[in-house]
């Protein structure tokens, strides 16, 4: 099939679950010949600076940097780019509106979070000029479809993928993790992944923990993951609890860490507890190495985890949460049987061939209908 000319637009300045999955997609369409662009932020160069791609750096300072538009518009040009896929609100716009100018290119954007696009009638005008719009999950389109009246086919549903050579059980992860943070070998550990803050709920881990120190004495919790704020106000929040549950010998804080595969290999259960989750990647890639999942029946995660089969779904109560812990910390062959149903699951369903096959699909469809 033809080589497509695809520029990719994204404004994000940390890295987060979005910016992997942008990682991977062009990553793996690198792989298939097709030629990229890669609009982006110079925050995020470190990451993106390991892929063979044509980079550019642009201010992409909102919805109507100018600046911006008339750079992509003349990347479009330049490129003679086939399709623009954006990834963030006020990317959509940028991309729409440098189409526009450029007479020229499709453009598809990619839906990640729980909250509906804007309602006003530019809005709506604007949104008329997109081909398809991506969705990770079936909440995110039943959002899309009840509040902004989007029509069913329009929307796509594609799973964010796992690479299985990236998270691997089988692969021996050379590190002293279980060292660096003082694990002994009967130790069970629980890990939390992701970006320190209110929606990813770190607190309630830690009140979790408190309940059960009296209770079980062998857990060993990581927290990982950084708090971007500029205060760094909920880490030192989570820092108070720590010391005031007394904890300070169960639970660590690691900050960023680059080596994802090899934390998730020391797991032995990998909590979220989210308040709100649009997909959920960190619960693919443990379930790709085999760990079992325990976390809130919120938004993307009551699709990829089966309740009792590969994992537990709850209410966001301490008591629940804390009653299955103990339950897995107690049962190891419980553990050992959700974890394989977990990783048959991503086989089926959540590989990175499975995404990449059915973008590839969504940008052909959309030249097609010239």
């Amino acid at each position: 099939m033809k080589q497509l000319n695809v520029l990719q637009i994204h404004s994000a300045k940390v890295l987060g679950g979005g910016e992997i999955h942008l990682y991977q997609l062009l990553r793996e369409l690198s792989k298939r010949g097709h030629n990229l662009t890669l609009a982006i932020k110079e925050d995020l160069i470190t990451k993106f600076s390991y892929l063979d791609i044509d980079i550019r750096f642009l201010p992409l300072k909102n919805a109507l940097d100018f600046i911006s538009i008339f750079k992509l518009v003349r990347i479009i040009k330049e490129k003679q780019i086939d399709i623009i896929h954006a990834h963030r609100g006020k990317d959509y716009w940028l991309a729409i509106i440098a189409a526009t100018i450029a007479k020229r290119a499709k453009v598809v954007i990619t839906r990640h979070i729980l909250k509906p696009l804007g309602k006003t009638y530019l809005h709506h005008h604007l949104y008329k000029k997109v081909s398809k719009i991506i969705v990770v999950s079936n909440e995110v389109r039943e959002i899309l479809i009840r509040e902004n009246k989007i029509s069913l086919e329009k929307l796509e549903l594609i799973y964010n993928g796992v690479d299985l050579s990236d998270f691997n059980y089988n692969k021996f992860y050379n590190n002293n993790l279980k060292q660096e943070f003082n694990i002994d070998s009967n130790d069970i550990v629980v890990g939390a992944i992701g970006r320190l803050g209110d929606n990813k709920n770190q607190e309630f881990i830690l009140e979790i923990a408190a309940k059960l120190k009296n209770q079980i004495s062998n857990i060993k919790y990581l927290i990982v993951g950084q708090d971007n704020s500029p205060d760094k106000s909920y880490k030192n929040s989570l820092e108070e609890m720590i010391k005031q549950f007394n904890l300070t010998d169960q639970v660590y804080l690691t900050g960023f860490r680059e080596d994802i595969p090899a934390i998730i290999d020391i797991l032995d259960i990998l909590i979220i507890p989210s308040k709100k989750e649009a997909f959920g990647i960190v619960a693919i890639e443990a379930m790709a190495m085999k760990k079992v999942v325990v976390a809130t029946k919120v938004g993307g995660l009551k699709e990829i985890i089966e309740d009792g089969k590969t994992g537990f779904l709850l209410p966001l109560e301490v008591e629940d949460f804390s009653e299955k812990l103990k339950q897995l910390v107690e049962n190891s062959n419980l553990r050992i049987e959700m974890g394989e149903a977990g990783y048959n699951r991503v086989l089926n369903k959540y590989t990175i061939e499975t995404m990449i096959n059915k973008t590839e699909e969504v940008y052909y469809d959309m030249l097609s209908k010239d």
